[in-house]
Parts: C-alpha cells; sequence; structure tokens
C-alpha cells in the first residue's frame, strides 16, 4: 500500500471528502495501491463503491473515544506501512491525533484541513500535541487561506509547509447554467447540512421574519438534511414564514441551479464551501458571509454579496443589497462564473494527487 487516507468526517460522505476522494480516484486508477479508513463508513455510498471498482481498500475507522482510532490506525500502518498517510479532517483540529500516531510510528503524513471555526479554541493541555501534529506534516493543505491563518493562531506557530488547494467544483463545468424565468418569484437556495451552529440557517429564517421580507417575491429552498431538520422547520412554523420549503438532499448538483437564481448561505463556520463554488460556477449570485473561503471567492458587489460576520443583522444588510441589484443578477452571474472558471480552472490532474505523488517519492 503505498497511500493511505484517513478520514475523519462524523457523517457517512461530507463535501470536506470529496477532495480527498477525487485525490485517492486518480491515484487508484494510476495504479498505485491506495487504502482508506474512515469513520461512520457507508459501503453502499457511491463514492466509496467508485473507488473500490478501482482498486482501492475501504474500511470503517472505529467512532468514539480518539485512542480507540489511534490503536486501530495504528495497527493498519504496522500492517500495511504505507509510503504516506493523508489525515483527512473533516475540520482543522479533529485529525491530530492520527497524525501523531504517524508520527510515532515514523510514517510520512500530509494533513488536509477543511473547516475551521473561531468559535473552539484548544486547551493550553492540548495545543503543543495540535502544533506538533502539524509541524511534523510533510504538507499541510486548507482549501481558504483564511483557515490556514486561524489555524496557525489557534496552534500558536506558523505552519512552514502550508499550501492552500481549492475544493473541487463539481458543477457547471459546462459553463453557466441558461437562467431560470422567474414568473413573478426569485428562488433562493440554501444549500448544506441542516446543522444551524456551523451553517446558519436560523439567520437566514429571522431574517426573513422581518416585516419588509414577508411581503417581497422570493421563496428560500433548504437542501439538505442533518440533526437540526425538525428543529429548523419548527423555527420556520413558528415564525409564520409562508415561502420557505425543506427538499431534503438532491444529489443533483446542477438540477438545484437550474430552479433556483441565487444562493444565501449564513454560515458561522466554512472551509471552502462547494455549493459557493457551485453555484457561482453554474451563473448563480451568491450571498454569503465572509466565513472561512467565502469571502476570498466572492466579490462583494461584483460577484455577490457578502455578510461581514454571521449575524441577523449583517446578513439583513447583504441580502438587501443583493435585492436593490435583483435586475442585475444574471450579470452578475456570469461574473461569478468567470471568477470560478479563473480561481478552479479544469485541470486534468488532481492538484492534491500531484501534491501527494511528490510527497511520496
Amino acid at each position: 500500500m503505498r497511500f493511505l487516507f484517513l478520514s475523519t468526517c462524523p457523517e457517512p460522505w461530507g463535501g470536506s471528502e470529496e477532495l480527498w476522494w477525487q485525490a485517492a480516484s486518480e491515484l487508484a486508477g494510476s495504479g498505485h495501491g491506495v487504502g482508506v479508513l474512515k469513520t461512520r463508513l457507508d459501503a453502499s455510498h457511491p463514492r466509496i463503491r467508485a473507488l473500490r471498482e478501482l482498486g482501492g481498500r475501504v474500511a470503517g475507522l472505529p467512532a468514539g473515544h480518539h485512542v480507540i482510532q489511534a490503536a486501530a490506525v495504528g495497527a493498519t500502518l504496522a500492517a500495511r506501512r504505507p509510503q504516506l498517510a493523508i489525515v483527512c479532517q473533516g475540520r482543522n483540529l479533529d485529525g491530530a491525533h492520527l497524525a501523531l500516531v504517524c508520527a510515532l510510528m515514523r510514517v510520512p503524513y500530509v494533513v488536509v484541513s477543511q473547516k475551521a471555526t473561531e468559535a473552539e479554541w484548544p486547551a493550553d493541555r492540548v495545543r503543543p500535541y495540535l502544533e506538533r501534529a502539524f509541524v511534523r506534516a510533510r504538507r499541510a493543505v486548507f482549501v481558504s487561506a483564511r483557515n490556514q491563518t486561524l489555524t496557525e493562531q489557534q496552534i500558536g506557530a506558523p505552519i512552514e509547509r502550508a499550501v492552500v488547494l481549492p475544493n473541487p467544483v463539481l458543477a457547471g463545468l459546462a459553463g453557466p447554467l441558461p437562467w431560470p424565468e422567474p414568473n413573478g418569484l426569485l428562488r433562493l437556495a440554501c444549500v448544506g447540512r441542516l446543522f444551524p451552529a456551523e451553517k446558519g440557517q436560523d439567520i437566514i429564517l429571522n431574517v426573513l421574519a422581518m416585516e419588509r421580507w414577508r411581503g417581497r417575491p422570493l421563496h428560500v429552498s433548504f437542501y439538505g438534511e442533518g440533526v437540526n431538520r425538525e428543529g429548523l422547520e419548527r423555527l420556520a412554523h413558528n415564525l409564520g414564514l409562508e415561502r420557505v420549503s425543506f427538499e431534503g438532499f438532491a444529489d443533483d448538483r446542477e438540477g438545484i441551479w437550474r430552479r433556483n437564481h441565487a444562493l444565501v448561505l449564513p454560515s458561522r463556520a466554512e472551509g471552502l464551501p462547494l455549493t459557493v463554488l457551485e453555484a457561482m460556477r453554474c451563473g448563480r449570485v451568491p450571498v454569503v458571509t465572509d466565513v472561512g473561503g467565502s469571502g476570498e471567492v466572492v466579490d462583494d458587489g461584483a460577484t455577490g454579496f457578502v455578510a461581514p460576520s454571521p449575524t441577523v443583522h449583517a446578513f439583513d444588510d447583504a441580502l438587501e443589497r443583493a435585492w436593490a441589484a435583483r435586475g442585475e443578477w444574471p450579470a452578475i452571474g456570469e461574473a461569478a462564473a468567470r471568477r470560478i472558471a479563473e480561481l478552479v480552472p479544469d485541470e486534468r490532474t488532481c492538484p492534491l494527487a500531484s501534491l501527494l505523488l511528490a510527497e511520496a517519492t
């Protein structure tokens, strides 16, 4: 086994796993030995099935206490002795214990970090271990420059071998989609896990409850599933909101943007959201918070609208500016598509796969 991917994503599958999956699939398809240990493994998931068909070995990583996970990873490292381990974190600090197992067993490793948040800082007793996990890595991959900076502040040290690689774009690759006919109603989509602690769906619901928004011809559709769906539905009901709907998980990403004119994403914590990249590449208008990489790819007023903070007041202001410019949305959407095409160009090879090959030699 040449490459061993260790995924700490807390869900059976999440957007944070698309980057490592793309790299693992390319490596396996090129004949390299690839193994995966993943938490909450769903063997029937299309991504897992596809990787296995390419020859990848996939097994479950026990959920629960770090000691149990570390023991499982240690046993696999001892048995397989990969040339390179890749610790794929759903956040930015949740896989450090696995990185330290790699360091202890002298297995070179790369850390890939997705989401980060200012709301969670490590205690002093664990900060040195987190610092060690990043400093000893062959490479530390981040999906946004802001999250690299935040991580360096949280661990109290610069990460000299850090690199920023964007998440892959999975929709709109043929260019912007045709603009949906409004038919008297603007349609906004909020796409993401129903988990307001990070995705902030409660913020947009409270904005829509304001008097000036109640009478405006717009509809917000929530796409996704999560542990807070019932609570969010209850909140919408208690606020008396009629033009909102919960559509569940939608696998057809382009289908979402064929029906909707804009993205609303009032996140409290992010990496570089796939949904922002995809909405923009499809020619839709993003209204986002300046969290994670969202503010790095959306130029306020030019390719979308950015709220400076994840609060009801700030998001209301950003959405109000978007509403005032609604006649320009088709042109803003086209500018957004050009922006993402420049930032994340189509490539024959996955940048992460290329980096891993270089580090494994």
